[in-house]
């Protein structure tokens, strides 16, 4: 992540922290524009988060730098990712790698061995992105990925996600963590946000709710808290501003009153008595 040094150089004015910043960017930029698809295919098979993080790393810098060359690179991440989720059968039944690195078995998004929490890197990336540009690819591929995890992943009655689908590892399978649920539900907010599908809003709040309390114990280690503090708040902003919208929505809805003022007092100009005369 770039998040955390961009912060501390605006708020401290540490100069080594932008640094560090910008040196993680250009040796992530270096190792995509050089790598190409090969190279992104063999990371995006043993994980999809292994994409994702790439595109949260450079947002952070773009976000605070406003380098155009930044969102280039991007654009071929998102595009792999537009191409797979578009039609992931298609992409492992046709793909076998190359004859240096063959790709024997795919533990990826909406295949065996997919985990919503990766899922919600991937998403938090396109988001950060689709913001900035509006691209449709972006777009396409957070609805992809946030139908999969409410028609595959989805345990309405548990209010909660599967750990893994078709997990390898037989301690995955029965595995139904409330506790990971803010690392992926801004991803299905932000598929109501640009979709208006109800389905997203409504699963998502569901969840949204039924993770909360585990918030009083959350798992040791910087990067869940980290994660959680920051995608599970971006939810919660979206969230108050559905709640807003239907309100003023449903105040403009209210018919105006078609009644004549009257006086209740009997004394002030006739009041009520008059109008019973």
């Amino acid at each position: 992540w770039t998040d955390g040094f961009w912060m501390r150089y605006f708020l401290s004015g540490d100069i080594w922290a932008k640094e560090a910043a910008e040196r993680l960017t250009s040796y992530i930029m270096t190792r995509f524009l050089k790598g190409g698809e090969d190279f992104m295919r063999s990371l995006w098979s043993g994980g999809e988060r292994s994409l994702g993080w790439p595109i949260v790393a450079a947002m952070g810098t773009f976000e605070s730098t406003g380098d155009e060359k930044l969102l280039k690179m991007i654009k071929k991440v998102v595009d792999f990712i537009d191409q797979f989720t578009s039609d992931p059968d298609r992409e492992i039944e046709e793909e076998k790698g190359t004859a240096k690195n063959p790709i024997i078995w795919w533990r990826t998004a909406l295949e065996d061995g997919c985990k919503p929490f990766m899922l919600g890197v991937i998403m938090e990336g396109l988001e950060r992105y689709h913001r900035e540009t509006g691209d449709p690819a972006a777009a396409r591929s957070i609805l992809n990925l946030a139908r999969f995890l409410i028609d595959v992943m989805w345990l309405p009655h548990q209010a909660t996600f599967i750990y893994e689908w078709n997990a390898f590892g037989r301690g995955h399978r029965m595995s139904r963590p409330h506790s990971l649920i803010p690392l992926f539900v801004r991803g299905i907010g932000y598929a109501y946000e640009i979709s208006g599908e109800k389905i997203f809003m409504e699963v998502s709040e569901k969840a949204f709710h039924s993770c909360l309390w585990t918030l009083y114990n959350p798992e040791s280690g910087g990067k869940s808290i980290g994660m959680i503090g920051r995608t599970l708040g971006a939810y919660v902003t979206m969230a108050e501003g559905w709640i807003k919208r239907d309100y003023e929505e449903y105040v403009d809805s209210l018919q105006e009153s078609q009644g004549k003022d009257f006086i209740w007092s009997y004394e002030k100009d006739g009041g009520i008595k008059k109008l019973l005369e």
